[in-house]
């Protein structure tokens, strides 16, 4: 999960992987104040039955209100990208993706405050990494947000992180995903009610292919 993140835009950090540190730090830093917030609203009980019971997301624990309130994740489901790419092509890499990863993404390129406020609407995330002939890779991020105002305000930050990260703009041609070129492919990024879809292909072709599937 550290080398999906880090190549979507985590950088820097005592010589190692930025994305791993963080999660190294998280129950030291997000935790303790999740437990602290636990004991203040039922004592050493409510810290005893989180631990019979615990967080079933990373929302979960940056925000205890979620978890005392039971907000559990929603399932949410990628597409098989190697089915999709055709031969040669390997899914190598499937994981949930939680707020806690969303933030690690976002934060190499947007300010922090909007970083907090683009990932507070996460309602459940997943992310699918392919491999494929001659290097080439295909990725695929699907996301349901709380609202479809959330799920507006990430999709903006996002694409605006990717802007600044690749010094260019989404094309919005009409009938079509909005799409950023790279040097080694393209970037598509789309929202449909509280679901977004962010898909990086070697080409548009196949990156329609891939938005496609999620919708």
């Amino acid at each position: 999960m550290g080398l999906v993140i880090g190549s979507l835009g985590a950088t820097g950090g005592l010589g190692t992987n930025p994305y791993l540190e963080a999660n190294l730090l998280f129950p030291y830093t997000n935790g303790l104040d999740f437990v602290t917030t636990i004991k203040k609203r039922g004592g050493w009980e409510a810290v005893d039955a989180a631990y019979s019971k615990p967080p079933e997301s990373t929302e979960q624990v940056m925000h205890p209100e979620k978890f005392i309130a039971g907000e559990a994740p929603a399932p949410v489901q990628t597409p098989g990208l190697a089915r999709i790419a055709g031969p040669g092509w390997e899914t190598t890499f499937e994981n949930v993706m939680g707020e806690f990863d969303v933030v690690e993404m976002l934060q190499a390129d947007i300010p922090a405050s909007r970083v907090r406020r683009a990932a507070a609407g996460w309602g459940g995330g997943s992310i699918s990494f392919a491999e494929g002939p001659e290097g080439k890779t295909l990725t695929a991020m699907v996301f349901t947000w709380d609202s479809e105002a959330d799920a507006a305000e990430f999709a903006m930050a996002m694409g605006n992180a990717l802007e600044r990260r690749y010094e260019g703009l989404f094309d919005l041609e009409p009938l079509t995903a909005p799409v950023l070129k790279t040097e080694d492919g393209v970037w598509l990024l789309v929202q449909k009610g509280a679901k977004v879809a962010v898909v990086q292909a070697p080409d548009r072709g196949l990156g329609e292919a891939v938005v496609k599937a999620v919708s």
